[in-house]
């Protein structure tokens, strides 16, 4: 990934890589971990807005429920329980990148064929960092929330594969 991305994360293994299937990036998913009280905690908008006020922050960018909806949407997918989810991550607004490795949840069988990548949006406003992208669609017209985009996307391709 281009723009002085820095990670650490494990290469896919051979069976992730081989096969067609979907790669999944939740972009600029605003998770934060601070220090509040004697306790680290992740900061969101409910129950730190005071906090974040105090730090100069707006709450409504402390989103992390987006990110853990879309997380959830895209592993019970039945995409991903058909083997066809072969990576996903989590690029946060602070420049970490989190790889989520869909085999622990689901065992899948061996693929073929290239893995497309799709990059959603996981965060409530703004516009997608695309600088790293090949091509860039839009499924709508209309602003959708991560969640309801990956349903869209997973469902799309759920169909074409013949999963549901």
């Amino acid at each position: 990934m281009a723009g002085g991305l820095e990670t650490e994360w494990e290469e896919p293994s051979a069976a992730s890589t081989s096969g067609e299937g979907v790669i999944f990036v939740l972009e600029s998913a605003q998770l934060e971990v601070a220090k509040v009280g004697k306790n680290y905690e992740l900061l969101n908008c409910d129950d730190h807005a005071n906090f974040l006020r105090r730090h100069g922050k707006d709450p409504a960018l402390y989103r992390p429920d987006i990110c853990h909806q879309a997380l959830l949407a895209i592993l019970d997918s039945p995409l991903n329980k058909a083997g066809r989810l072969k990576a996903l991550y989590v690029h946060t607004g602070k420049n970490v990148l989190i790889q989520v490795n869909p085999q622990d949840w689901v065992m899948r069988p061996e693929l073929s064929g290239k893995p497309l990548v799709f990059v959603v949006g996981a965060f409530a406003h703004g516009k997608i960092d695309d600088s790293y992208v090949d091509e860039y669609i839009s499924i709508s017209q209309f602003p959708l929330s991560a969640a309801y985009a990956l349903g869209r996307i997973t469902n799309a391709l759920e169909r074409k594969w013949g999963i549901v």
